[in-house]
């Protein structure tokens, strides 16, 4: 029993085996991973409570990752070292693919930190400090003329009812009330709607 199961490490099948399945199974962990990740940026109560795990989950990856990397560079090198047939190749395949999956993202990355440097620079840049403060002060000098506005109108709606003699009849009163109910709610369509 024991003799196979030495057998069984040295057989160079389980050696080839094993790099592809590694690579499979961290693969599917890490596409796992981003699904939990998409799914935790959507659900914000969710990203709190398991943020700490995610991002354990994502170092381990990354690690596991980096360690399947340097075993097949190691294993490039050795057949390199060894002269197997066909290595130079491989190394140049690899390097080729390094530099395509690493240069693209570099840049972007590059770009992506100069965008968000520069706008945040721009959120605190006193040009649109002192815009927002005029357009602040824009609504509240609107407010305050419509309000004043308001409150001539409701000053001479008073003058009114205070002019009605004291014989007036009631037909009257209800025509002179329903010019001044008019009059008023066009006013008050008149002024900005303001919800604070």
């Amino acid at each position: 029993m024991k003799l196979f199961a030495l057998d069984f490490l040295k057989a160079k099948s389980w050696r080839k085996k094993i790099i592809p399945i590694a690579i499979g199974m961290i693969g599917t962990f890490a596409l796992f991973l981003l699904v939990l990740l998409s799914l935790a940026s959507s659900n914000t109560e969710f990203f709190d409570n398991y943020f700490i795990w995610l991002y354990a989950a994502n170092v381990i990856i990354g690690i596991c990752l980096t360690l399947v990397i340097l075993i097949l560079v190691a294993v490039i090198a050795v057949r390199w070292y060894r002269g197997h047939f066909g290595t130079r190749l491989i190394a140049k395949l690899a390097m080729i693919f390094a530099l395509v999956g690493v240069v693209p993202g570099l840049i972007l990355y590059g770009v992506s930190l100069q965008f968000v440097s520069r706008s945040i620079e721009t959120w605190f840049d006193v040009k649109v400090e002192s815009a927002l403060e005029a357009g602040l002060e824009l609504g509240r000098a609107t407010l305050s003329s419509s309000l004043l506005e308001l409150q001539d109108e409701g000053r001479i709606v008073i003058d009114q009812i205070r002019g009605i003699p004291n014989h007036a009849s009631p037909a009257e009163l209800t025509l002179l009330l329903s010019r001044m109910r008019d009059q008023f709610k066009r006013l008050l369509r008149r002024l900005p709607q303001a919800h604070y």
